[in-house]
C-alpha cells in the first residue's frame, strides 16, 4: 500500500506538467494568445487547426473574438493560403497535442508558409524541437512553441539558419496560469535577435560591367566604372561582417533582360529567379518585368536619370567669324578702316612730294616697284591685303607709313 501510494505522489507531478484536458484548459489558451498579441500590439487574424470537439471550439471563439478574429479548421483540413494582401496578420495556431498535427506541418512546408510575414503557434506537450527537425523553419520565420510546465506556459521561438542546419530555440517568456500575467517576456525582434548567423553561407551576385573594377572595389579608384557595384560592395560588404555571414560571390556582365519566350531574365536577375542567388549585390531599376520575378528593397544608392544633350559645333549654325561681335564693333571697324584708308592716302601724297625721299626712291630701282603711290588704287590695294593679311607688294617707305 506504501509503495503505491509513493508511486502516485511521484507521478503526479508529471501529469500536470505535461498532461492536459482539453475541454479545460481553453479559456487559458484563449487568455494567453489576448495577452500575447496584446503585448505586441498587433492585429491578429487566426486560422487555428485543432482537434477539439464541437463545445471547445465553440468556447473558444467566444473567448478570442473580443480581440481578433479566427476560424477553426478540423486537423486533417488542407492548410489556408491567404491573400497576400492578408499575409501580415494572419497567424497558425496548431495544436500539437492532436495525434495527426504533422499533416498540418507538412503541408505548410510544401506550401511555403514557415517564413515571413506568417506567424505560427505551435501548442506543444513539450519543449522537444525534435518533431520540427525535417521541416525548414526559415530564418525569418516567426513561429513559437508554447508548452505547460506546472503552473506556467513556457514560450521559445525556433528557426534555422539553412535548410539542413539544426533548429536554434530561443526562450522568449514565460506566462502565469494563476495570475494570467506574463512573468518575462523578452521584446521580440528577428532582426535583432538573429544577427549572428555563424558564417552562414550565402549565395550573392553582382554586375561588374568592365574587367577593371574587379581590381578597384575597395580602393576607390575609377569611381566613375561600376559605381553602384563598388558603393554597394563596401555597404553590403559591412552588413555581411557584421551578421556574420560568409558570402559565395558570382559576377555578371549585365543586370538581366527578359527573354519573352521562356520567361527567365539573364545576368544578375537570371540567378535570381533561378535561386542560384538569393541577393544581389548591385542595385538595378525597379521595372514593370521585374516585378513578378524579382523583390526589391530600398536602394542604397541614390540614383537619377539625367539627359545629356550635345550642342552642334559652332560652324554647323552659325559663323565663327562673326560670332565674337555684335554690329556696332563691326560698324566701327568698317569706321575705321575708311580713317586709315584716307590717313593712308594723306601719307602718300606727303612721301611723294617730299624731294629727299622722291630722290631716294629713285636711287633704289629695286624698291621703286615696292613704294606706294598716291593713287586710290594702290592705297586701296594695301588696305585691303592688310585687313585679310595676305599682304601686298606696294608699301609706304617712310617711318610714319610704315607705323601705321
Amino acid at each position: 500500500m506504501g509503495r503505491r501510494l509513493l508511486f502516485l505522489l511521484l507521478a503526479m507531478p508529471f501529469t500536470v506538467a505535461f498532461g492536459f484536458d482539453k475541454e479545460a484548459d481553453i479559456t487559458d489558451i484563449a487568455t494567453f494568445l489576448r495577452g500575447f498579441f496584446g503585448e505586441q500590439n498587433v492585429t491578429v487574424k487566426l486560422a487555428v487547426y485543432v482537434c477539439w470537439e464541437k463545445g471547445a471550439r465553440v468556447e473558444f471563439l467566444k473567448n478570442v473574438s473580443t480581440d481578433f478574429s479566427a476560424k477553426i479548421y478540423q486537423i486533417d483540413q488542407p492548410v489556408y493560403v491567404p491573400k497576400q494582401e492578408d499575409e501580415s496578420s494572419l497567424v497558425y495556431f496548431l495544436d500539437a497535442r492532436c495525434v495527426d498535427y504533422h499533416e498540418v506541418l507538412h503541408q505548410a512546408d510544401a506550401k511555403n508558409l514557415f517564413r515571413s510575414p506568417f506567424k505560427w503557434i505551435i501548442w506543444a506537450l513539450e519543449s522537444d524541437t525534435a518533431s520540427l527537425e525535417r521541416f525548414y523553419l526559415r530564418l525569418d520565420s516567426q513561429i513559437y512553441i508554447v508548452h505547460q510546465f506546472f503552473e506556467k506556459y513556457m514560450i521559445k521561438t525556433v528557426y534555422k539558419l539553412a535548410q539542413n542546419s539544426e533548429i536554434i530555440a530561443v526562450d522568449v517568456g514565460e506566462w502565469n496560469l494563476t495570475s494570467k500575467k506574463f512573468i518575462k517576456l523578452e521584446a521580440i525582434s528577428i532582426y535583432r535577435d538573429r544577427s549572428n548567423l555563424k558564417g552562414l553561407e550565402l549565395n550573392m551576385t553582382y554586375v561588374a560591367t568592365a574587367n577593371e573594377t574587379l581590381k578597384h572595389l575597395d580602393d576607390y579608384r575609377f569611381i566613375h566604372i561600376d559605381p553602384l557595384t563598388k558603393a554597394n560592395w563596401i555597404t553590403v560588404g559591412h552588413l555581411l561582417r557584421m551578421l556574420n555571414i560568409r558570402p559565395l560571390i558570382k559576377w555578371k556582365s549585365t543586370w538581366g533582360y527578359l527573354n519573352p519566350s521562356t520567361n527567365m531574365f539573364s545576368g544578375m536577375l537570371g540567378d535570381l529567379q533561378t535561386g542560384t542567388s538569393e541577393i544581389a549585390g548591385t542595385q538595378c531599376f525597379y521595372t514593370e518585368d521585374r516585378i513578378d520575378y524579382v523583390d526589391f528593397v530600398p536602394a542604397s544608392t541614390p540614383t537619377y536619370f539625367k539627359f545629356i544633350f550635345r550642342a552642334p559645333p559652332l560652324s554647323y549654325v552659325t559663323n565663327i567669324f562673326t560670332l565674337p561681335f555684335d554690329a556696332y564693333v563691326w560698324y566701327c571697324t568698317a569706321a575705321l578702316i575708311v580713317m586709315i584708308f584716307f590717313v593712308m592716302y594723306v601719307i602718300a601724297i606727303w612721301e611723294w612730294r617730299d624731294p629727299i625721299f622722291r630722290r631716294k626712291v629713285e636711287r633704289m630701282s629695286v624698291a621703286n616697284t615696292s613704294a606706294l603711290r598716291p593713287n586710290v588704287s594702290d592705297v586701296a590695294v594695301l588696305e585691303i591685303g592688310a585687313v585679310t593679311q595676305q599682304g601686298t607688294d606696294t608699301e609706304p617707305k617712310s617711318i610714319s607709313g610704315r607705323v601705321l
